[in-house]
């Protein structure tokens, strides 16, 4: 009696247990993960704006395996997508005798990513061109779902790492795409338009993107820059890692359209933001403080020129790393002055 009643109750402790799970709660949750493994599916394979920077990701390498085996010291350039669209390395190697890589993105990746994936490529000996838009600076730089995106998509996960650990978790979540993401998409094809607006075939040798889009850039105003306290601390730490290693750094404006009639003012706000900039990291002294004011050089925004446009810009930028001219204090100030009484 005593042996079937224990059996008994064992039964009835494991129905009793069986029933307690929450089974539509673990239903719940598997239709969450996969719902989530098909949304990370899309994002790494199917999204075609990641599908563009895995692309560009290629060619960057490629063109890095070319120079590096009869090049030492290089010039690595990064920064958002005018970088990007703005450094043109077949030109730099063949008219300035610089070999370089042009490791733009998308500003949208965040300074986060966009610095990682320029100081994972450094070698001693190399130089090192911040060329990160002020917007990036004048704001906390975080993580975006973009960089970990890519970083995912292009096999790169210690981009992900602050040095000290990944946060995986948020990694994951990011691979899903945003409401606004999917909106657009399904806006695109009903009504058959491009499902993203640049296409990899744009996309040139060494990584260098060459817009195709044109677009009425209208009249941007004049404005205000302020390196954020993260910014700050973000230059410094670039220009500290670039000293551990034997890598020469310094900050390079990026090009941006304004109208002629605001060229003086914003090259003001712009030395004002030198000033800011180059007490942490050194800036390259260029002759226009990263103001343009022919509308017809850019494409489809303020910080995207057309080819013949990037050809110029990329001038500018050579001669003044073959030269090395820095903005000092003294210059500056000099400089701020006559802006100040030609006003």
């Amino acid at each position: 009696m005593d042996s079937s009643t224990s059996h008994s109750s064992a039964v009835s402790s494991q129905a009793v247990s069986a029933n307690s799970i929450p089974w539509w709660a673990v239903k719940l949750l598997g239709v969450a993960v996969s719902a989530w493994a098909v949304a990370a599916l899309y994002t790494l394979q199917g999204n075609p704006e990641i599908a563009f920077f895995r692309r560009a990701d290629a060619l960057k390498r490629e063109w890095s395996r070319a120079i590096s085996s009869g090049h030492s010291n290089r010039i690595v350039v990064f920064g958002g997508s005018s970088c990007l669209t703005s450094v043109v390395p077949r030109r730099m190697l063949e008219q300035h005798q610089l070999p370089t890589l042009n490791l733009g993105l998308g500003a949208g990746m965040g300074a986060q990513i966009l610095t990682r994936y320029a100081l994972d490529s450094v070698k001693p000996g190399d130089t090192l061109i911040v060329a990160l838009e002020p917007g990036l600076l004048v704001r906390p730089p975080e993580l975006e779902p973009l960089g970990a995106q890519f970083a995912v998509a292009t096999g790169q996960p210690r981009l992900l790492s602050d040095g000290r650990r990944v946060d995986w978790v948020g990694a994951l979540v990011s691979l899903r795409p945003g409401g606004y993401h999917v909106f657009t998409l399904l806006g695109k094809i009903i009504l058959r338009q491009p499902l993203y607006r640049y296409t990899p075939s744009e996309l040139k040798e060494g990584g260098w993107h060459e817009v195709a889009a044109r677009r009425d850039l209208g009249n941007p105003g004049v404005g205000k820059l302020k390196l954020s306290p993260e910014g700050k601390e973000l230059l410094a730490t670039i220009h500290r890692e670039c000293q551990r290693r034997g890598v020469r750094a310094a900050y390079a404006f990026p090009w941006q359209f304004c109208v002629p009639e605001d060229l003086t003012a914003t090259q003001r706000e712009d030395l004002l933001f030198v000033r800011e900039v180059a007490a942490v990291i050194p800036v390259l002294r260029e002759p226009s403080l990263g103001a343009h004011a022919v509308r017809e050089h850019f494409a489809d925004t303020l910080l995207h020129p057309i080819g013949p446009a990037a050809a110029l810009r990329t001038d500018e930028l050579a001669q003044a790393i073959t030269s090395w001219s820095l903005w000092s204090p003294e210059e500056v100030e000099k400089r701020l002055g006559s802006m100040t009484s030609d006003k």
